[in-house]
C-alpha cells in the first residue's frame, strides 16, 4: 500500500496545480505571469518529490523507476520550467492568460513521469497517445496570424497511433495484456524472434518514437510543429518532447530489443545517415528561423540515432551527451526568439533580422555563440558533442559515416552563416522593440553555460554518467 502511495506522490502536485489554475480562471484573473508562476510552483514541488521518491515500488506502473529514468525526468522538467518562464512573456505581450496552455504542460509532465518509469507497454502506449492528444490541443492554441494545419497533425498522429495499437493488441492476445512488461516482452521476443508478425510488432512500437522525433522518413510534421504553432508551443515541441522520446527509445532498445541488434543496427544507421543529409540540405532551403532549426534538428537527431545504433555503452552515452549539448544550445536560441519583436509582433523570418547587430549587440552575441556552437567550434559546448561523436564512430571504424556527417555539417553550416550574414551585413529594414531584461538575464546565463560546459565543471559529466549507466546494469 505504501509503495502505491509513494508512486503517485509526484503526480499529486501536478493535479493540485491544474485545479489551482482552474480556480484562477474562474476568479477571472487576467495576469499571465500569475498563471505561469502558479504552474512553475507546482511543477517544482513535483520535481522535488520525484527526486526524493524516485525509487518506487515493484507492483506499480512505476516499477522501472531508477536513476536513469530520474535523469531524463529531471532534464525534461527543467526544460519545461524554462518554457514556462519564457512563455509568460509571450502571453503577457498579447494580453492573454495562457491558462489552458499551462494546464496542458502540467498534464504533459505527469504523462512523461509515467511513460519513462513504467515497465508495462500498455502504459507506455497510453502515455504516448495522451502526449499526442496534448500536442494536438497545444497545436490548436493559435492567434489569427498563425496558419495552423491541425487536420494534417490529426491524420498523421492517428495513423501512427493505430500502428502502435495494432502491435500491442497482437502481442496482448498471445501473452495477455497484463503480461506486456519488459521482462515478459524479452522472453516473448526470444521465443518468436524469427516470425514476421513479431518483427512487425517491433516496428510498430519503434515507428511512433521515430515519428515524434522527426527522423527521416517520418519527419512529415517536424517543420509544421516548429513553424506553424505559436512560439511557446513550438518551444515545447522542440525542447521538451525530444528529451522524453529519446529516453524511451534508448530504454526500449537496450532492455527489450537487443535480440534484433544487428537488424536494427543496419536500419537505424541507414535512417540516421539519410536524416543527416536531408536535414542539412533542408535547412539551406528555409527562409524562416523556425524552419532552419527544425531541419537542423533532423540532422542532429540523425547523429544521435547512429550512435544509439552501435549498441555500446560508451556510444549510447555519447549520443546522450550530444543530445544535451544540442538542447542547451536550442534552449538559448528559442529564448532569443522572445526578444525578437518589431512593433509588438514577434518575428522569425531571416530577412527581418537585417541590421540586428547594429542595435541589439547582446542578443546578437548570444545568437552568434549559439550558431557557432551548433557547428562544433571549440571550446563551445557543441564541440564536446562533436568530439564524443567522432571518437566513438572512429573507434568503431565507421569512417564512411564520419565523412558523411562532416560533409553534411559543411552544408548545414552554410545555413547558419547565411543567418550571420543577414544580421551583420544586410541593411537595416526594421526597428526592433526594446529587449526584455529578464530574458536577457536568462540568455546570459545560458550563453555562459554554452561556453563553459565543455570544460566539465564540477565533474557533471561523470555524475550524469553514473545515473545514465544504470540502464546497462
Amino acid at each position: 500500500m505504501l509503495d502505491k502511495i509513494i508512486s503517485i506522490l509526484p503526480e499529486i502536485p501536478l493535479l493540485c496545480g491544474m485545479v489551482h489554475l482552474c480556480i484562477l480562471y474562474l476568479l477571472s484573473n487576467e495576469k499571465a505571469k500569475t498563471y505561469a508562476a502558479t504552474a512553475r510552483f507546482w511543477l517544482l514541488v513535483s520535481v522535488f518529490l520525484t527526486t526524493v521518491c524516485y525509487y518506487r515500488g515493484t507492483d506499480t506502473i512505476s516499477a522501472a523507476a531508477n536513476s536513469y529514468t530520474l535523469l531524463f525526468i529531471l532534464c525534461a522538467n527543467i526544460a519545461l520550467y524554462i518554457i514556462m518562464i519564457l512563455s509568460a512573456t509571450w502571453f503577457s505581450s498579447l494580453k492573454r492568460t495562457g491558462g489552458r496552455y499551462y494546464i496542458l504542460l502540467l498534464l504533459s509532465s505527469g504523462s512523461i513521469n509515467m511513460m519513462l518509469n513504467t515497465e508495462n507497454f500498455c502504459v507506455y502506449g497510453f502515455c504516448f497517445a495522451f502526449l499526442t492528444v496534448i500536442g494536438g490541443a497545444l497545436y490548436g492554441i493559435h492567434t489569427s496570424q498563425q496558419q495552423i494545419n491541425l487536420k494534417k497533425y490529426i491524420i498523421t498522429s492517428a495513423l501512427v497511433l493505430v500502428i502502435l495499437a495494432i502491435g500491442l493488441i497482437y502481442v496482448g492476445q498471445i501473452i495477455g495484456a497484463e503480461n506486456l512488461t519488459t521482462e515478459q516482452m524479452q522472453l516473448f521476443l526470444r521465443a518468436y524472434s524469427r516470425k514476421l508478425s513479431t518483427i512487425l510488432f517491433v516496428i510498430s512500437s519503434i515507428v511512433p518514437l521515430l515519428y515524434a522525433l522527426g527522423i527521416f522518413p517520418f519527419h512529415i510534421m517536424a517543420e509544421e510543429k516548429a513553424c506553424c504553432s505559436i512560439l511557446p508551443v513550438s518551444h515545447y515541441f522542440m525542447l521538451f518532447l525530444p528529451i522524453v522520446y529519446w529516453g524511451c527509445l534508448i530504454e526500449i532498445n537496450q532492455t527489450v530489443y537487443p535480440v534484433y541488434g544487428e537488424i536494427w543496427k543496419k536500419i537505424y544507421q541507414a535512417l540516421a545517415l539519410i536524416s543527416v543529409i536531408w536535414g542539412a540540405i533542408g535547412a539551406n532551403t528555409r527562409k524562416n528561423l523556425h524552419g532552419v532549426y527544425a531541419y537542423s534538428s533532423i540532422y542532429h537527431f540523425g547523429i544521435i540515432l547512429f550512435l544509439i545504433s552501435l549498441g555500446q555503452e560508451r556510444a549510447i552515452f555519447a549520443g546522450f551527451i550530444y543530445l544535451l549539448c544540442y538542447l542547451l544550445v536550442m534552449a538559448n536560441l528559442y529564448a532569443i526568439f522572445y526578444n525578437l519583436k518589431t512593433h509588438g509582433q514577434y518575428i522569425s523570418d531571416i530577412a527581418s533580422l537585417s541590421g540586428l547587430a547594429q542595435t541589439r549587440s547582446y542578443t546578437t552575441g548570444a545568437l552568434m555563440i549559439s550558431l557557432v556552437s551548433l557547428i562544433g567550434v571549440p571550446p563551445l559546448i557543441g564541440f564536446l558533442g562533436q568530439m564524443n561523436m567522432a571518437d566513438e564512430l572512429l573507434g568503431n571504424a565507421n569512417y564512411v559515416a564520419v565523412g558523411i556527417i562532416f560533409a553534411a555539417l559543411l552544408i548545414l553550416s552554410k545555413a547558419y552563416l547565411d543567418i550571420m550574414k543577414v544580421i551583420y551585413f544586410a541593411p537595416k529594414t526594421k526597428s526592433f522593440d526594446s529587449e526584455n531584461k529578464s530574458i536577457l538575464f536568462y540568455t546570459s546565463i545560458n550563453t555562459v553555460a554554452i561556453m563553459t560546459f565543455a570544460f566539465n565543471p564540477f565533474n557533471m559529466i561523470e555524475k550524469i554518467k553514473d545515473m545514465f549507466y544504470v540502464i546497462f546494469l
